[in-house]
């Protein structure tokens, strides 16, 4: 092998090497997730009194946590867009239902923290972290017929949007409907 040969495999081995640790991270932080998520979810109150926080939307359902207000910016029969806002200011976006959704807008400088992707209970389940260059850190999310994004400090809050995103479910017949109130 000439010397030429020999730095292409090097190169090869690095790729493969970073690839494997990138894959590694990203299974590991699913792992942790499905670990810890439902512990968390039991301790934030957003699982053991699923019934009374499950919401429909339309077409689908989702757990909103206790003390989240519920705001919709546009209701149609087969879509919601709108936010849960807590009452510290922390704010998760969504689009649920039969709502075309693009992919998330691409900030200009960005590390990504992580990415996960599993089977939810209407399909595939994929999110993303971000830290964007002022530190903040941003999560979008997807599930089926559901879309949630949200940009924050608190690395705490990644446990309520992940537990949120995984609750998006059918619509259920004796859920809360959400109430929409006519701003002019």
């Amino acid at each position: 092998m000439d010397s030429g040969s020999h730095r292409k495999l090097r190169l090869g081995r690095r790729r493969f090497a970073a690839n494997c640790v990138n894959m590694s991270v990203a299974l590991l932080g699913w792992w942790m997730g499905s670990l810890l998520l439902p512990a968390y979810a039991r301790a934030s109150g957003t699982e053991g009194s699923e019934e009374e926080s499950r919401v429909t939307f339309g077409l689908v359902s989702i757990v909103v946590p206790q003390d989240y207000e519920i705001v919709i910016t546009l209701k149609q029969p087969d879509a919601s867009i709108g936010y849960l806002q807590r009452n510290d200011g922390f704010r998760v976006d969504f689009a649920l239902g039969m709502v075309g959704l693009d992919e998330a807008d691409e900030p200009e400088a960005r590390v990504v923290a992580w990415t996960l992707s599993g089977e939810g209970r209407l399909g595939q389940i994929k999110a993303r972290l971000l830290i964007e260059n002022d530190g903040k850190m941003r999560f979008d999310g997807s599930a089926d017929m559901a879309k949630f994004a949200s940009r924050f400090d608190d690395e705490a809050d990644v446990g309520i949007l992940l537990a949120i995103l995984r609750s998006v479910g059918p619509p259920c017949s004796g859920c809360r409907r959400p109430v929409v109130e006519d701003v002019d």
